[in-house]
């Protein structure tokens, strides 16, 4: 069984309430020495004791008074005389001193008062005033007959349990006062502890309400001053990425200015560079051009110059020709009307033999649709 369920099982331990096995098994962790389930059952036990100063006082039944004074009545008849020792019956009519009943003594019906046996020197004498009916004097009567089979060393023993008794249930007594103070003392305590927390709860709960406005306000303040900045920030940020952008545009305008040159530098210092001549056809017949070509790299860069101004929606495209043209890209001339292109991935030692410009529409064909310009052979 877990530690948990021992732990819940204390309190019907303490009302008895727990089946025997579970008794049997909650009885064995206890004494195997658990502080904690011992003293929740501490606890619990000093609790079960204050239940009964909880319930609501209750005035008892009429009939209940009639027995108890018949039952006292009838344990002081039983009680057989001794020296030095009496009882006495007193009614409207006669006292009755009660020594060896023998012969039974007659209980009278009436008021009838019951002086307890005689106390050593120095005690007050107690007397205890009862109403008897015909019936508690008939059972009174019943039970002082057999009383004179009691020896007469039982009376002291009788007496002293009765004072041990009257002391058990004194102690007892005190013991639940004693708790109930501590229980008192110990709510108290908690009680004052729990105003201490209110309080310091409060003060808090008021520094937190504080700040709270001291941080509203200062956001108040600094907030729109905070805001203003942020924005010039954003727009000085912004005028950053204008010119960034800008740059990167000349940028590659120069790479792509420059690294035609540096090609055609590299191309003309290789020892495998073909330079082949174009000439303009009839239908741009002052145009011109050069083609340089590197078979063992794969690659060619042409220049052509005086080249007719395109139609709308119209590109030059570069062709290469073994057997039959394949294209080598797309390009436009610039205001002066020169052109230079730089073809890549050319298919190497593949045999070219010629090459051509042609007009096409932008994006280019997969073969020459339109008029050619420019042509040259190897």
């Amino acid at each position: 069984m877990a530690h948990e369920e021992f732990e819940q099982n204390v309190a019907l331990y303490t009302a008895g309430a727990l089946d025997p096995l579970e008794r049997q098994a909650l009885e064995a962790h206890l004494a195997e020495g658990c502080q904690l389930c011992l003293a929740t059952l501490r606890e619990y036990q000093e609790t079960a004791g204050l239940l009964p100063h909880g319930l609501p006082l209750t005035a008892p039944p009429p009939a209940l008074k009639g027995r108890i004074e018949t039952a006292a009545l009838a344990q002081v008849l039983a009680q057989p005389a001794v020296t030095n020792t009496d009882a006495t019956l007193r009614t409207a009519d006669v006292d009755a001193t009660l020594r060896t009943p023998d012969p039974p003594v007659v209980v009278p019906s009436g008021d009838v008062t019951i002086r307890l046996p005689s106390q050593p020197a120095g005690t007050p004498v107690y007397d205890a005033t009862v109403r008897m009916t015909h019936q508690q004097a008939a059972q009174a009567k019943a039970v002082s007959g057999p009383s004179r089979q009691w020896p007469r060393f039982a009376r002291p023993a009788l007496a002293a349990a009765s004072v041990a008794l009257v002391l058990g249930i004194g102690l007892y007594a005190y013991s639940l006062k004693s708790k109930l103070a501590a229980e008192i003392a110990h709510r108290q305590a908690i009680e004052t502890a729990l105003q201490q927390h209110t309080l310091l709860a409060g003060v808090l709960r008021q520094k937190l309400t504080q700040a709270q406005q001291d941080l509203v306000e200062f956001k108040q303040r600094t907030l729109p001053a905070l805001q203003d900045q942020v924005a010039q920030r954003e727009m000085d940020i912004e005028r950053l990425r204008t010119q960034v952008t800008q740059k990167e545009q000349e940028l590659v305008v120069l790479y792509k200015t420059a690294s035609p040159k540096d090609e055609m530098l590299a191309m003309l210092q290789s020892a495998n560079v073909r330079v082949l001549s174009l000439a303009g056809t009839d239908a741009a017949k002052s145009a011109g051009g050069l083609v340089l070509y590197d078979p063992e790299r794969g690659k060619a860069f042409l220049y052509a110059f005086n080249m007719p101004a395109l139609p709308r929606g119209k590109v030059y495209q570069l062709w290469t020709i073994t057997t039959k043209p394949v294209s080598a890209g797309t390009f436009s001339a610039d205001t002066g009307r020169k052109c230079r292109h730089l073809a890549h991935s050319l298919p190497a030692k593949s045999g070219i033999t010629k090459f051509a410009v042609s007009v096409e529409p932008e994006g280019g064909k997969p073969q020459p649709t339109g008029a050619i310009y420019l042509h040259g052979s190897l």
